[in-house]
């Protein structure tokens, strides 16, 4: 699962096909929405508030959360989309 945590009007910007948008400030509320039988991947614009969803992300029983090192503007500039590179997970 691909957790976006990024506001509304920036998935305008850019948004990466298939991921969830729940922004960080309603996270806390919403964690019934996220299925704990998948991996996640949580990413924002810069990877600094995915960094701070992190510390929440227990909190829905998920077992493996990973950060997108860099958020959706490293994966931007520096991924191609069919490239299966995992150097911006942490």
């Amino acid at each position: 699962m691909l957790l976006d945590v990024r506001e509304p009007h920036e998935l305008e910007i850019s948004a990466i096909p298939g991921a969830v948008n729940i922004p960080l400030g309603t996270l806390a509320a919403r964690l019934s929405e996220i299925d704990s039988a998948q991996d996640m991947i949580v990413f924002c614009k810069t990877g600094s508030r995915s960094t701070r969803a992190l510390e929440i992300a227990p909190q829905c029983r998920v077992q493996k959360v990973k950060n997108l090192k860099g958020g959706i503007n490293a994966w931007a500039k520096d991924i191609d989309p069919n490239s299966r590179s995992t150097n911006y997970i942490i």
